[in-house]
Formats: C-alpha cells, sequence, structure tokens
C-alpha cells in the first residue's frame, strides 16, 4: 500500500500532469508539503468531489459555477470558507475547463498557500481519472508468487510451485513477442470493482531469474517494448506436475477450469499439467485466445456437446 505520508499534491502532478494537462495557478512550492490526507486513519477526508465547504474532499474540484459562488463572497468569508475547505496542510484546487483564477482570487489562495492546477478537461473526466489514481495509491494491495505477463493483450499471471519452469516459460513466451510485467513477486491493487491491476516492484523491476543463468535484464536483452510497467490481471495460469494430476478427473470438455480470488475479485484460472514435451507456451497462447472467445460467448466444449445432443436426436 502507498506510504499515505507520501501522497502529495506534488506526487500528484509529477504523474498526472501529462494524462490530465495540468498546469500551476499558484501553491507549487508548497506542493510538496501539502498531503493528500489530513484527518489520520479515523477520519480520512472523501478523496476527490466538486468544491464544497460542508464535505470537504481531499482534491476539489471548481468549474465555473463553483468559482462564481466562491467569487461572490466577502474577503473575510472566503478565508473562512477556505480553511473549512483546506484544513491544515491537506488538499489543493484544480480548476476544470482550463480557467483561470481571478486577480483577487489568485492572490487569496497564494495568502493561504493552497496549490492550485488547472486542466482543459470537464469536471467529471477529471473526478474519474483522479478516483482512479488516488484508489490505486491508497487501495488494498497484495503480492502473489508467480509471473505476471501481457499475453496477446491479456494479464496474465503464471503459478506453480518452485522450479516448475516458471521463468523458462516466461523467457520463451517473450521470444514469441509477449511482455513481462513482472517475475516472481508481482503486486495487485484493486482498481475498480471488478478489476486488479498487476505492477512490478521497483527492485525488481525489468529482471527475471532464470534457474542455471542466474539474473537476466529483460530490457536490455529483448528491449523496451518486452516491458509492460503494469496490466490487468484477467487470467490465471497453473502450471501443475502431472504427478499430481489424477486423470480420472479431468473435465475432458472443459479441462482444469476454476477461480481464484484476488482482494475480492474473481479471476478465472486453468490448471496446465506439467509434463515432457508439452509446448506450455503455446499452451498458454491457446488458453488465451480461448478465454478471449468464451468472453464473447463461444465455447467449443458447449458446442461438441450441442453436435453430439443433434446427432442422438437426429438417430
Amino acid at each position: 500500500m502507498q506510504n499515505k505520508n507520501s501522497l502529495t499534491v506534488s506526487l500528484l502532478y509529477g504523474e498526472l500532469e501529462q494524462r490530465l494537462k495540468l498546469s500551476w495557478q499558484c501553491g507549487d512550492s508548497t506542493a510538496n508539503e501539502r498531503r493528500l490526507n489530513s484527518r489520520g486513519e479515523s477520519s480520512p477526508l472523501p478523496l476527490v468531489g466538486y468544491l464544497n465547504v460542508i464535505h470537504p474532499n481531499q482534491i476539489q474540484i471548481a468549474s465555473a459555477a463553483e468559482l462564481d459562488w466562491l467569487g461572490q463572497q466577502a474577503a473575510s468569508e472566503q478565508v473562512r470558507s477556505l480553511k473549512q475547505i483546506f484544513p491544515g496542510q491537506s488538499g489543493c484546487l484544480i480548476l476544470a475547463d482550463q480557467l483561470d483564477l481571478t486577480a483577487s482570487l489568485l492572490a487569496l489562495m497564494e495568502s493561504q498557500q493552497i496549490p492550485v492546477l488547472s486542466s482543459p478537461m470537464p469536471a467529471h473526466e477529471l473526478i474519474n481519472n483522479l478516483e482512479s489514481w488516488l484508489g490505486g495509491k491508497l487501495g488494498e494491495q497484495q503480492t502473489r508468487h508467480g509471473v505476471m505477463m501481457e499475453v496477446a493483450g491479456v494479464g496474465v499471471l503464471i503459478t506453480g510451485p518452485s522450479g516448475i519452469g516458471k521463468s523458462e516459460l516466461a523467457l520463451e513466451l517473450l521470444t514469441r513477442g509477449h511482455r513481462l510485467v513482472a517475475d516472481d513477486c508481482p503486486v495487485f491493487k484493486r482498481v475498480a470493482p471488478d478489476t486488479v491491476d498487476g505492477t512490478c516492484p521497483e527492485l525488481v523491476q525489468d529482471l527475471l531469474e532464470v534457474r542455471g543463468l542466474g539474473i537476466v535484464d529483460v530490457r536490455a536483452m529483448f528491449g523496451s517494448s518486452s516491458i509492460k510497467r503494469n496490466k490487468y490481471l484477467r487470467l490465471i495460469v497453473d502450471l501443475v506436475p502431472v504427478t499430481d494430476v489424477n486423470q480420472g478427473e479431468i473435465d475432458r470438455l472443459q479441462g482444469m477450469r476454476k477461480e481464484q480470488t484476488i482482494l475480492g475479485v474473481a479471476v478465472p484460472e486453468i490448471g496446465l499439467p506439467v509434463t515432457a514435451g508439452r509446448n506450455l507456451a503455446v499452451l498458454i497462447e491457446t488458453a488465451v485466445r480461448d478465454h478471449l472467445l468464451r468472453l464473447n460467448g463461444y465455447d467449443a466444449g458447449k458446442l461438441l456437446e450441442q453436435r453430439q445432443a443433434a446427432l442422438l436426436v437426429a438417430e
């Protein structure tokens, strides 16, 4: 989880400047001291919303209506409102639709040392983007053992016991044009009610451990296009020693399919028995393509069942 003491307005600007097309109106010199958590764990401010003096947010978004409301107040009332909206050293104001502060409001914000940014985006888009960003920073996270890859555009977590060949499989997938997110310890965060995002800890960024070879630098060997900074997790492939598999329990039509819950999100899981001679890279590519087909309503196993049923009726 993000260290909340390090979640500042300066960090927000640094990470979202290009995405939200942010520019400073004032307060950039104090942005590193302005935190986006002001009341502690027991009573945190809400994350982001429209400028509101009764229920202040960590990040206040102002459109023309909110600025008009603030501008129409007397000077003493404006100071009182700002102290309620921005208690202590918390929060910032972001102006939507590329609005500018009037000279009097700009002077007031500077006197109160309140960071003010502006963006050409409409208010509702700013709120959606900032909620997503804050959710990722403050949300619960979990580390899983395995290799996280982007295969055919799909985020795939490859799991299995130590020594079964996960890293070697990742190398094979890299040579086939797929991309590495994280080896050994991908970190997952829940970024939406039904979405988990996988990233790589900075310590092992770009690195892959291969037994017998040691640590290899994937970016240096395969180029920057072989690395994906983060990816939504859509599928888990569990490599299972064939000796641990009861062949009689494998569904010949549907395979070894189940779900695994990560941070409250159910993620489809496929078990792949590992034995000599199996081309696991091709099997994972096939599993991903079959997963995409199933998302679109096509199930080859059910199709075969329907054909069998139709044949029995015809006889």
